[in-house]
Formats: structure tokens, sequence, C-alpha cells
């Protein structure tokens, strides 16, 4: 039962963190989208609010300006690299929580197995012995074996429900990064318009 307890409590704790930390607010600022939707590529520079923070949109931004003097295709691969890295650290200890989801009932049917061996092995040992074999004791045995197996799932099943939270919540601002990339991608450097037939 102590590893299911801390792999529970591991997981409610980094369970809490990434919630805190892909809040919008901590990914997207306000601030930040509002100087980049007035922001109108008139040679102006960065508004300051940019070197102000470490958000995932700033991040990006700064490497879009970085680079406008260039070519839209090397802006777009420069911006698409620096999102890999965001993103990646926006995922961190996603696969933590899910694999914790997944190694609780594993936990606990490694309990049940390991307590029904030891109940065996008492009752082996009492038949050698001679003795009348306790039905009180097997019983009891086997409940508090097969209670491991009832904790694990009791826990794993509400890790799992965090892990897809935290997956949706994840999916949710790496949508918005993308379409808050493009249109500055669009502001700094405009595709060109397609030919009309």
């Amino acid at each position: 039962m102590v590893p299911i307890y801390l792999s529970w409590l591991i997981a409610c704790v980094l369970f809490v963190e990434r919630v805190i930390a892909l809040r919008k607010r901590r990914v997207l600022p306000e601030a930040i989208l509002t100087e980049l939707r007035n922001w109108d590529n008139d040679g102006s520079e960065m508004a300051p609010v940019f070197n102000d923070t470490h958000t995932p949109l700033a991040s990006i931004a700064k490497v879009a300006f970085a680079k406008r003097a260039h070519e839209r295709s090397h802006i777009q691969e420069a911006m698409t690299d620096e999102a890999k890295r965001e993103i990646a650290k926006l995922s961190r200890f996603t696969d933590v929580i899910g694999a914790i989801a997944v190694i609780l009932p594993m936990l606990g049917l490694l309990g049940t197995v390991t307590g029904m061996i030891d109940v065996f092995s008492n009752v082996g040992i009492q038949i050698e012995a001679g003795e009348t074999m306790n039905a009180a004791f097997l019983a009891n045995g086997i409940w508090e074996a097969l209670l491991t197996t009832a904790n694990g799932l009791a826990f794993a099943i509400p890790v799992f429900f965090m892990h897809r939270g935290v997956v949706a919540m994840l999916d949710a601002r790496i949508l918005e990064l993308e379409h808050e990339s493009a249109q500055l991608l669009d502001r700094i450097s405009p595709a060109p318009e397609r030919a009309t037939r």
C-alpha cells in the first residue's frame, strides 16, 4: 500500500503543478496578445512587454521579431523550432501522470499476488505442522490481499482522469499558440497572394 499511496501523492502534486502551468494567462498572457494584435508591421520594434516575460507566446514572438528581415520560410522555420521547445516544456510531467495511472493497478495486483503467496505459504506451514487449517485466518489473509487491488484501482481511476484533463488543457494551449503564431507570421511576413485564373 505504501507505493500506491506515494504514487497517488506524486500524481496529485504533478497534476496541480500542470494545471497551474497550463493556465491561459501563463501561456498566452492577455498583455502580449493585445500587443501582437495591435502591431501592424510599421517598422516599430517589439514592445517592452515581450522582454519582461518568459511565456511560450513571448518566446515565439521574440524569435519571429528577430528573424523578420528574413524570408517568410525562414521566419516560419525559426518559429516552429521555438514552438517545439516551448511545447516540450508545457508537456513535461504529462507522461509521468499517465504512467502512474497505468502503474497503480499493477501495484495493487502485485500486492494481491504477494499477499496470496504469503497466505498460502502460511497455510502450507500449518498443514505440515499438523495443525488444523484456520478458515478465519485464510479468509482474513485473502481479504487483506485483495484490498491492495481494490485500492490500486480506486486510486488509478482519478489519476487517469487527471491525465486526460492535463492532456486536454495541453492540446487547447497548443492550438491557441499555433493560431496566434500563424497570425503573427502573417503580420510580419504576409503570405504571397495566389495567382488567380
